[in-house]
């Protein structure tokens, strides 16, 4: 599957950027020092350097609002033969307001590109979401979304995944400042890979399940949280039960002094799988999440106007390439300032 859209979803950007007053964009830059955790591609300590643009058109009209967005982030670990990564994000979506319920569809092309002077490697994603929000329930709110998903990753192997998956959530206020959610998550995989050994192509495939109960807690009023947590278990021809996931994504933060905020993001996965004894380390594919990215960041920013920011930020960041085999993981620290503007 080829990814030629970004180059025209930034001409059109661009475009209405000149036309119309509805543009949204940023620019930041960010550099420090990364300590790699010994495993995976980084092996070192040494220098990280990021750069990152993003621009978004909104066309809004009544109760409907329509959205164009790229996003593109180029990284360098490491000074002398770096390990470079550009990771590009192009995304449309149309949200519509209804009397009893609002909906929305959202298409997502993501590519990734990591090389150094050992390895090229390629990770695509590419999603189709449909969301509703229903209050027919009084003061609830039932949130659902379901699509389909498509991954792939080449590097000195060939890996494909297929996904469909429906969550429902339950909103329930408490108060004014705090509510409460609740539900379920299902997702149905398809993955199979290609390895190519002495002019030898083996494929293998593995199909299972991903489901479990989901919470929410939202708050609201001196300072914001909100946090989703997922107990997921995993089962397929090669997990066996009772294999489970965490995942988690949190933020938390708060404004003071007028120009200073102070925000922790948390966003993670940990697995804990059980292999059958049919499964061939290195051969059998398992699962890797269309999200590659794990952090766990404390984030200090001073505002010196309403589109420029100053900030340190530092933590724990692992992109999780392909089932532990290749990854970049470590601890960093880094400065960074940030330009924002539009609507």
């Amino acid at each position: 599957m080829r990814y030629d859209y970004p180059g025209i979803i930034l001409f059109i950007l661009i475009i209405n950027a000149f036309v119309f007053p509805q543009v949204d964009w940023r620019i930041n830059s960010e550099v420090g020092l990364f300590k790699s955790s010994g495993y995976g591609i980084l092996r070192e300590e040494s220098l990280l350097t990021r750069f990152d643009g993003f621009i978004k058109y909104v066309y809004e009209e009544d109760k409907k609002n329509a959205s164009l967005s790229l996003r593109v982030r180029p990284e360098f670990y490491g000074s002398d033969n770096p390990i470079n990564s550009i990771k590009l994000k192009a995304e449309g979506g149309y949200f519509q307001v209804e009397e009893n319920f609002n909906w929305g569809l959202n298409v997502t092309g993501q590519k990734n590109f990591f090389n150094d002077v050992l390895f090229d490697f390629t990770y695509d994603v590419f999603t189709v979401v449909g969301d509703a929000a229903w209050y027919y329930f009084g003061d609830l709110t039932l949130n659902t979304n379901a699509g389909y998903a498509y991954q792939k990753i080449k590097g000195n192997e060939k890996y494909k995944l297929d996904l469909f998956f429906a969550d429902l959530k339950l909103i329930s206020p408490v108060s004014s400042s705090i509510k409460f959610g609740y539900g379920f998550y299902f997702e149905r995989f398809f993955i199979r890979n290609e390895i190519d050994r002495q002019n030898i192509l083996t494929t293998n495939r593995n199909d299972g399940i991903r489901l479990g109960p989901q919470l929410n807690i939202n708050y609201i009023r001196d300072f914001i949280i909100n946090i989703d947590y997922r107990m997921l278990v995993h089962e397929s021809d090669f997990i066996e039960y009772f294999s489970y996931e965490h995942w988690i994504r949190a933020v938390a933060g708060k404004i003071f002094f007028n120009y200073w905020s102070i925000f922790l993001l948390v966003d993670y996965n940990s697995y804990h799988f059980k292999k059958n004894e049919d499964y061939i380390e290195g051969i059998t594919p398992l699962y890797t999440p269309l999200n590659l990215e794990n952090r766990i960041y404390l984030k200090i920013a001073y505002e010196l106007s309403n589109n420029f920011e100053l900030y340190t930020k530092g933590g724990y960041f692992k992109d999780n390439l392909y089932e532990d085999t290749f990854s970049l993981e470590g601890w960093n620290a880094l400065i960074g300032i940030e330009f924002n503007g539009g609507m």
